[in-house]
């Protein structure tokens, strides 16, 4: 199958910590919860997905859309402020 050209991603990702207790570890060990929902319209596929995933501050976690994943890499800039950078891989025949 060949890659659109056309892909619009729509992400809402709202985090939180997953303890108050974290907060006063090393930033890089805290524990965020990214509460997310994505919507991936790509050429004429159209898909929709919530879900939650537990991730470690200035690390990523993938969101799957059958031949389409998504990493979110998610970075803490400010006490209640984040930054995510999002990457789009598009998989043919399972790799």
């Amino acid at each position: 199958m060949k890659f659109p050209k056309n892909i619009l991603l729509l992400l809402t990702i709202a985090t939180a910590l997953a303890t108050a207790a974290q907060s006063a570890e090393k930033d890089n060990q805290v524990v965020l919860i990214a509460n997310y929902q994505a919507t991936l319209r790509a050429g004429l596929e159209y898909r929709e997905m919530k879900g939650q995933a537990k991730v470690r501050n200035t690390h990523q976690f993938p969101i799957q859309f059958d031949d389409f994943r998504i990493f979110v890499l998610l970075i803490r800039i400010a006490e209640k402020e984040y930054r995510a950078d999002v990457v789009i891989e598009h998989l043919e025949d399972s790799t």
